[in-house]
């Protein structure tokens, strides 16, 4: 039997396939970050919200950063899938919109680079929820 009969190759090109089909569904590297514990999101803004992964619909996601000025919170997010950011933003509204009029919250997918996708979800008192995605710009040296 030859090396290159038809039956060696449909199997060789079946175990490709699986094997690009299995590192489609393997897990997103959790960078030594552990899941949160019971209860962490009813504190998103205090110190332990940064070291762990927050379960959503379709995937997690953690705190990056956040930063307020008067009456305004800003918050970046990793999540594995945008479709959570609305999820995500109402989270930190119902928490925080008795401290804050503007909450905003923008999502971005790791790693970020150039051209990655941002979605930005606004919250105010007077206009509730708007949502925009837009590309991040590049760097300019």
């Amino acid at each position: 039997m030859s090396d290159r009969s038809p039956a060696r190759l449909a199997v060789v090109l079946l175990a490709l396939v699986a094997a690009a089909c299995a590192s489609r569904r393997a897990p997103r590297s959790d960078l030594g970050i552990p899941s949160c514990v019971p209860g962490a999101g009813g504190q998103l803004l205090e110190p332990p919200a940064l070291e762990c992964w927050f379960t959503a619909a379709h995937g997690r996601w953690r705190l990056m950063t956040q930063a307020s000025h008067l009456e305004a919170l800003v918050v970046d997010v990793a999540a594995d899938d945008l479709r959570d950011a609305d999820a995500i933003a109402r989270l930190f509204v119902a928490g925080e919109r008795h401290r804050y009029s503007e909450i905003i919250v923008y999502a971005h997918r790791e790693p970020v680079t150039p051209g990655s996708r941002v979605r930005r979800v606004r919250w105010t008192i007077p206009a509730g929820y708007e949502a925009m995605d837009f590309n991040r710009p590049a760097l300019v040296p």
